[in-house]
C-alpha cells in the first residue's frame, strides 16, 4: 500500500496546476488526507465505504465538481483503473 500511495502522490504532483487564488491545489489537500485507494473488489460495502469516504474528504477540503473526477481517478487501482483509462479513452475519441 505505501507503494501505491507514493506512485499516486508522484502522479498528482505532474498533474496540471489547480491554483485557486492564493490556496494550496485541491489534490494536495485531497492528499494530506490519506484517501484509501479502491482496488476494484467487487464488494458493495467496500465500494460505499470507499466512495463515501473520498466523498467527506472532498467536502471537507471543497474540492469542485468539476476537479472530483479527475483527483478520484488518482485513488482507483488493479482494474477498476483500467476501466476508467477505456472509459476516458472512449469519451475523448
Amino acid at each position: 500500500m505505501p507503494r501505491i500511495r507514493t506512485g499516486i502522490t508522484k502522479r498528482l504532483k505532474e498533474a496540471k496546476p489547480e491554483r485557486t487564488g492564493g490556496e494550496t491545489k485541491f489534490s494536495d489537500r485531497v492528499t494530506k488526507r490519506n484517501p484509501k485507494v479502491y482496488e476494484g473488489k467487487e464488494d458493495p460495502m467496500i465500494l460505499g465505504e470507499w466512495i463515501r469516504q473520498i466523498q467527506k474528504i472532498f467536502d471537507v477540503v471543497e474540492v469542485t465538481n468539476n476537479k472530483r473526477i479527475n483527483i478520484w481517478t488518482f485513488y482507483l487501482s488493479g482494474t477498476t483503473d483500467m476501466w476508467c483509462l477505456a472509459v476516458k479513452t472512449t469519451f475523448q475519441s
